[in-house]
Protein backbone atom coordinates (compact mmCIF):
# COMPACT_ATOMS: atom_id res chain seq x y z
CA UNK A 1 0.00 0.00 0.00
CA UNK A 2 1.45 3.38 -1.02
CA UNK A 3 0.16 6.92 -0.61
CA UNK A 4 -2.28 8.25 -3.20
CA UNK A 5 0.28 10.66 -4.70
CA UNK A 6 2.83 7.90 -5.36
CA UNK A 7 3.15 5.69 -8.43
CA UNK A 8 2.56 2.04 -7.46
CA UNK A 9 5.15 -0.57 -8.36
CA UNK A 10 4.44 -4.24 -8.97
CA UNK A 11 2.30 -5.70 -6.19
CA UNK A 12 1.37 -2.26 -4.81
CA UNK A 13 -1.86 -0.27 -4.78
CA UNK A 14 -2.61 3.34 -3.89
CA UNK A 15 -4.16 4.24 -0.56
CA UNK A 16 -7.70 5.31 -1.47
CA UNK A 17 -9.12 4.89 2.04
CA UNK A 18 -6.99 7.60 3.68
CA UNK A 19 -8.11 10.47 1.42
CA UNK A 20 -11.70 9.20 1.53
CA UNK A 21 -11.76 9.13 5.33
CA UNK A 22 -10.26 12.61 5.55
CA UNK A 23 -12.95 13.91 3.18
CA UNK A 24 -15.81 12.10 4.94
CA UNK A 25 -14.60 13.32 8.35
CA UNK A 26 -14.44 16.92 7.12
CA UNK A 27 -17.95 16.73 5.65
CA UNK A 28 -19.13 15.39 9.01
CA UNK A 29 -17.79 18.47 10.78
CA UNK A 30 -14.65 16.92 12.24
CA UNK A 31 -11.05 18.13 11.96
CA UNK A 32 -9.23 15.03 10.70
CA UNK A 33 -5.58 14.39 11.44
CA UNK A 34 -4.20 11.84 8.98
CA UNK A 35 -1.36 9.82 10.52
CA UNK A 36 -0.33 7.85 7.45
CA UNK A 37 0.11 4.18 6.58
CA UNK A 38 1.09 1.99 9.54
CA UNK A 39 1.93 -1.15 7.58
CA UNK A 40 2.27 -4.48 9.39
CA UNK A 41 4.74 -3.33 12.07
CA UNK A 42 3.39 -3.66 15.62
CA UNK A 43 5.82 -1.05 16.95
CA UNK A 44 4.65 1.50 14.36
CA UNK A 45 0.98 0.78 15.03
CA UNK A 46 1.49 1.15 18.80
CA UNK A 47 3.25 4.49 18.22
CA UNK A 48 0.47 5.79 15.95
CA UNK A 49 -2.19 4.66 18.42
CA UNK A 50 -0.41 6.56 21.18
CA UNK A 51 -0.24 9.67 18.99
CA UNK A 52 -3.92 9.33 18.06
CA UNK A 53 -4.93 9.37 21.75
CA UNK A 54 -4.70 13.18 21.66
CA UNK A 55 -7.78 13.22 19.41
CA UNK A 56 -11.45 12.89 20.40
CA UNK A 57 -11.93 9.73 18.32
CA UNK A 58 -9.65 7.26 16.54
CA UNK A 59 -10.31 5.54 13.21
CA UNK A 60 -8.19 2.66 11.93
CA UNK A 61 -8.63 1.20 8.47
CA UNK A 62 -7.67 -2.40 7.74
CA UNK A 63 -6.00 -4.94 10.00
CA UNK A 64 -9.20 -5.94 11.82
CA UNK A 65 -10.13 -9.23 10.14
CA UNK A 66 -8.73 -12.71 10.87
CA UNK A 67 -5.58 -12.87 8.73
CA UNK A 68 -1.98 -13.29 9.87
CA UNK A 69 -1.29 -9.56 9.57
CA UNK A 70 -4.60 -8.31 10.99
CA UNK A 71 -2.89 -6.99 14.10
CA UNK A 72 -5.27 -4.30 15.35
CA UNK A 73 -7.32 -6.41 17.84
CA UNK A 74 -4.15 -7.78 19.46
CA UNK A 75 -2.51 -4.36 19.62
CA UNK A 76 -5.60 -2.73 21.12
CA UNK A 77 -5.68 -5.33 23.89
CA UNK A 78 -1.97 -4.83 24.56
CA UNK A 79 -2.58 -1.07 24.86
CA UNK A 80 -5.28 -1.55 27.48
CA UNK A 81 -8.22 -0.82 25.20
CA UNK A 82 -11.50 -2.67 25.71
CA UNK A 83 -12.95 -4.22 22.55
CA UNK A 84 -16.75 -4.02 22.70
CA UNK A 85 -17.70 -5.10 19.17
CA UNK A 86 -15.79 -7.23 16.66
CA UNK A 87 -17.50 -8.63 13.56
CA UNK A 88 -21.09 -7.79 12.66
CA UNK A 89 -23.80 -9.25 10.42
CA UNK A 90 -23.24 -6.72 7.63
CA UNK A 91 -22.16 -6.73 3.99
CA UNK A 92 -19.90 -4.99 3.25
CA UNK A 93 -18.31 -4.42 6.65
CA UNK A 94 -18.34 -7.73 8.55
CA UNK A 95 -14.92 -7.30 10.30
CA UNK A 96 -15.95 -3.93 11.88
CA UNK A 97 -14.48 -3.33 15.34
CA UNK A 98 -15.35 -0.85 18.08
CA UNK A 99 -13.31 -0.32 21.23
CA UNK A 100 -12.67 2.17 24.02
CA UNK A 101 -9.04 3.14 24.60
CA UNK A 102 -7.35 3.12 27.98
CA UNK A 103 -7.91 6.89 28.05
CA UNK A 104 -11.61 6.56 27.22
CA UNK A 105 -11.42 7.48 23.53
CA UNK A 106 -13.74 5.71 21.04
CA UNK A 107 -11.83 3.58 18.52
CA UNK A 108 -13.36 2.49 15.22
CA UNK A 109 -11.64 -0.33 13.35
CA UNK A 110 -12.93 -0.28 9.78
CA UNK A 111 -12.34 -3.09 7.26
CA UNK A 112 -9.80 -2.52 4.50
CA UNK A 113 -11.99 -2.60 1.39
CA UNK A 114 -13.10 0.90 0.29
CA UNK A 115 -16.84 0.19 0.18
CA UNK A 116 -16.70 -1.41 3.62
CA UNK A 117 -14.95 1.70 4.92
CA UNK A 118 -17.59 3.95 3.36
CA UNK A 119 -20.53 1.95 4.72
CA UNK A 120 -19.17 1.54 8.26
CA UNK A 121 -18.17 5.20 8.44
CA UNK A 122 -21.72 6.35 7.62
CA UNK A 123 -23.44 3.82 9.88
CA UNK A 124 -21.20 4.10 12.94
CA UNK A 125 -18.64 6.91 12.80
CA UNK A 126 -20.92 9.71 11.57
CA UNK A 127 -23.41 9.30 14.48
CA UNK A 128 -20.51 9.12 16.96
CA UNK A 129 -18.97 12.33 15.62
CA UNK A 130 -22.37 14.02 15.88
CA UNK A 131 -22.65 12.93 19.52
CA UNK A 132 -19.14 14.21 20.26
CA UNK A 133 -20.18 17.59 18.82
CA UNK A 134 -23.10 17.70 21.27
CA UNK A 135 -25.85 17.02 18.74
CA UNK A 136 -28.94 15.19 19.97
CA UNK A 137 -30.40 13.95 16.67
CA UNK A 138 -27.57 11.59 15.76
CA UNK A 139 -29.41 8.76 14.02
CA UNK A 140 -28.38 8.00 10.43
CA UNK A 141 -30.55 9.80 7.85
CA UNK A 142 -32.77 6.90 6.74
CA UNK A 143 -35.62 7.56 4.31
CA UNK A 144 -38.35 5.41 2.76
CA UNK A 145 -38.34 6.08 -0.99
CA UNK A 146 -40.01 4.39 -3.97
CA UNK A 147 -37.64 2.25 -5.98
CA UNK A 148 -37.58 3.12 -9.68
CA UNK A 149 -37.21 -0.42 -11.03
CA UNK A 150 -37.79 -3.94 -9.75
CA UNK A 151 -34.95 -5.10 -7.49
CA UNK A 152 -33.94 -8.60 -6.40
CA UNK A 153 -31.13 -9.31 -3.96
CA UNK A 154 -30.08 -12.32 -1.89
CA UNK A 155 -27.57 -12.33 0.96
CA UNK A 156 -26.81 -14.19 4.19
CA UNK A 157 -26.16 -10.83 5.87
CA UNK A 158 -27.80 -7.42 6.10
CA UNK A 159 -26.53 -5.57 3.03
CA UNK A 160 -25.93 -1.91 2.22
CA UNK A 161 -26.20 -1.63 -1.56
CA UNK A 162 -24.91 1.57 -3.22
CA UNK A 163 -27.74 3.46 -4.90
CA UNK A 164 -28.66 6.72 -6.60
CA UNK A 165 -31.43 9.04 -5.43
CA UNK A 166 -32.85 11.21 -8.20
CA UNK A 167 -35.86 13.44 -8.82
CA UNK A 168 -38.50 12.24 -11.29
CA UNK A 169 -41.44 14.60 -11.89
CA UNK A 170 -40.96 16.29 -8.48
CA UNK A 171 -40.77 12.89 -6.72
CA UNK A 172 -37.60 11.55 -5.12
CA UNK A 173 -36.90 7.99 -6.21
CA UNK A 174 -34.01 5.58 -5.81
CA UNK A 175 -32.35 3.01 -8.04
CA UNK A 176 -29.53 0.54 -7.32
CA UNK A 177 -26.12 1.56 -8.60
CA UNK A 178 -23.80 -0.49 -10.78
CA UNK A 179 -21.78 -2.06 -7.99
CA UNK A 180 -19.48 -5.07 -8.13
CA UNK A 181 -18.48 -5.68 -4.53
CA UNK A 182 -16.65 -4.17 -1.57
CA UNK A 183 -13.59 -3.12 -3.59
CA UNK A 184 -15.61 -1.26 -6.26
CA UNK A 185 -14.86 2.35 -5.36
CA UNK A 186 -15.77 3.62 -8.83
CA UNK A 187 -19.31 2.24 -8.59
CA UNK A 188 -19.64 3.69 -5.11
CA UNK A 189 -18.47 7.13 -6.26
CA UNK A 190 -21.39 7.36 -8.69
CA UNK A 191 -23.97 6.90 -5.90
CA UNK A 192 -25.38 9.18 -3.21
CA UNK A 193 -27.20 6.68 -1.00
CA UNK A 194 -27.27 3.11 0.31
CA UNK A 195 -30.18 0.68 0.00
CA UNK A 196 -30.67 -1.09 3.34
CA UNK A 197 -31.53 -4.74 2.67
CA UNK A 198 -32.19 -7.28 5.42
CA UNK A 199 -30.52 -10.68 5.23
CA UNK A 200 -32.33 -13.24 3.09
CA UNK A 201 -34.21 -12.50 -0.10
CA UNK A 202 -35.18 -8.95 -1.08
CA UNK A 203 -37.81 -8.57 -3.81
CA UNK A 204 -39.20 -5.15 -4.69
CA UNK A 205 -41.43 -4.11 -7.54
CA UNK A 206 -41.09 -0.69 -9.16
CA UNK A 207 -42.80 1.82 -6.88
CA UNK A 208 -42.32 -0.16 -3.66
CA UNK A 209 -40.90 1.76 -0.72
CA UNK A 210 -37.43 0.75 0.41
CA UNK A 211 -35.23 2.01 3.25
CA UNK A 212 -32.44 4.27 2.05
CA UNK A 213 -29.51 5.82 3.91
CA UNK A 214 -28.66 9.22 2.46
CA UNK A 215 -24.89 9.65 2.12
CA UNK A 216 -24.99 13.08 0.45
CA UNK A 217 -26.12 15.45 3.23
CA UNK A 218 -26.74 18.29 0.76
CA UNK A 219 -28.92 16.39 -1.73
CA UNK A 220 -32.22 17.83 -0.46
CA UNK A 221 -30.75 21.24 0.45
CA UNK A 222 -32.06 24.01 -1.86
CA UNK A 223 -29.38 25.84 -3.82
CA UNK A 224 -28.72 29.34 -2.47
Amino acid sequence: LVEANMKPKGGQIRNSNGPMLVALSSVSGALPKYLGIAGDCKKTIHALLSEAESSDAIVFCGGVSAGKYDLIPEILQESGAKILIHKINLKPGKPFLFAISAKGKPIFGLPGNPCSVFVCFHLFVVPALAALKGETNISPKILALPIADSFHHESDRDTCFPAKIFIDQFQAKVKPGKWFGSADLKGLSECNALLLCKEGVTNHKAGDLIQVLLTDPDFFTPAS
